[in-house]
């Protein structure tokens, strides 16, 4: 299976909130706690942080929290 062009494997903080459906600082509170990965792609030195989530490491986020949907009720009439 290949990935389109425009599926980057690396997010932005904002990208992975908006894939999340959640604000910028529940994903900085995840990557802070070590729930979510991440990588900083700075250069060595550098003063500010330019941090990114591996689109894989999101899908595997979503995929451990994700639980199976429970069989419906029947109804007995």
């Amino acid at each position: 299976m290949t990935k389109p062009e425009n599926e980057t494997a690396l997010l932005t903080i904002p990208e992975a909130a908006k894939e999340l459906r959640c604000s910028y600082n529940t994903v900085a509170r995840l990557i802070a706690r070590g729930a979510l990965p991440s990588t900083d792609i700075a250069p060595p030195g550098s003063k500010r942080s330019r941090t990114r989530v591996p689109r894989d490491g999101l899908h595997a986020y979503i995929a451990a929290r994700t639980t199976p949907a429970k069989p419906a009720r029947r109804r007995t009439t």
